[in-house]
């Protein structure tokens, strides 16, 4: 048997992750964060970003690893399902990231590798000017992860948001008939 998957657990991650994005720039702008924003900027700016980077990964984190154990799970259970299809099918239309070095196939299987073996993580940051022209920093959504596979070095860059909608449509899409009494157990 299985590890036991919550799968509305992986769903409010993935809901979170989204809301963290979308709600960043406010968060910042409310709370006058900004590295450069004023003389004590910058200890703020640092408290914040550290645990934003620790929250994102963890649930970035945990999101990667279950839909990994959901997936090979099934493939020892028998199940019939295309998922490399399906993981395509999902990713239609999105841009979950980009490499920008390494020889890296971008799938949401080959994202969630990349995120369990990362060995550096950072968060992507973006500036904008809040109505007074002073700079606030904010998480753009992006995370950067690096590591290394033998000799070839890599660098991803995942696109949170775009990830989130695909893992969501991932999982729509590896739930079918056949797999119900797989999914059973392991849950």
């Amino acid at each position: 048997m299985s590890h036991n998957i919550d799968f509305q657990d992986i769903e409010d991650r993935l809901m979170l992750l989204q809301h963290i994005i979308f709600g960043s720039y406010g968060y910042c702008a409310t709370t006058e964060i900004g590295r450069n924003y004023s003389q004590y900027a910058a200890d703020e700016w640092h408290e914040y970003s550290v645990n934003l980077k620790r929250i994102v990964s963890n649930h970035v984190i945990e999101c990667a690893i279950k839909i990994r154990i959901i997936e090979d799970t099934l493939k020892s259970l028998g199940s019939k399902t295309d998922f490399r299809l399906k993981d395509d099918e999902a990713r239609e239309e999105l841009s979950i990231g980009y490499v920008h070095s390494g020889k890296v196939n971008l799938s949401l299987r080959e994202s969630c590798n990349k995120v369990v073996h990362a060995t550096s993580v950072d968060l992507g940051w973006a500036e904008k000017k809040d109505r007074s022209s002073r700079p606030i920093e904010y998480w753009n959504g992006r995370l950067h992860l690096h590591g290394q596979q033998q000799a070839n070095i890599w660098h991803v860059e995942l696109e949170i948001e775009s990830w989130t909608q695909a893992l969501r449509m991932y999982l729509f899409l590896i739930d079918e008939p056949e797999n119900v009494d797989l999914f059973s157990k392991i849950t």
